[in-house]
């Protein structure tokens, strides 16, 4: 028997944990339910807006949220894409391809690989040199 696959966004939102056991789809115990998550977050914190942080954090998985990136919006301001050279968490194949999705736009795009950092680029050693950099982008459009 052929293995299935199953989508990812299937594992994350059906609220169950799904394995695959030679073959067979072998469902155990619930894991949280997205909407369970959420709930009990605003409920925590109510006067936080998180629904737009959680759209934006699943807009990945979700092909109807609202949080779909307007590639070619001309009113976007510039854009710079940073990618730390030993990023295993977003790729620099990834961070990439969304250069150059972007280079339609009239907007300023440019897309920076830093040498010998990680997926944290902000709060690792060497973080100044990357907010430095962040911060000379910044300079030359205010």
């Amino acid at each position: 028997m052929t293995p299935q696959r199953i989508p990812l966004k299937d594992q994350l939102f059906t609220g169950e944990k799904i394995e695959l056991i030679t073959g067979e789809i072998q469902r155990v115990h619930p894991v949280f339910r997205t909407d369970e998550f959420f709930g009990a977050v605003v409920a925590r914190f109510p006067e936080l807006e998180l629904k737009p942080l959680f759209q934006a954090a699943t807009a990945n998985l979700n092909p109807w949220t609202e949080a779909k990136v307007d590639t070619q919006s001309p009113d976007r301001g510039p854009l710079l894409l940073m990618s730390g050279e030993l990023d295993h968490t977003v790729p620099w194949a990834i961070v990439n391809a969304s250069y150059h999705q972007q280079q339609d736009n009239p907007g300023v795009t440019e897309i920076e690989k830093i040498p010998g950092h990680g997926h944290a680029l902000t709060i690792d050693s060497g973080w100044r040199e990357v907010a430095d950099k962040a911060l000379a982008f910044v300079k030359r459009f205010t």
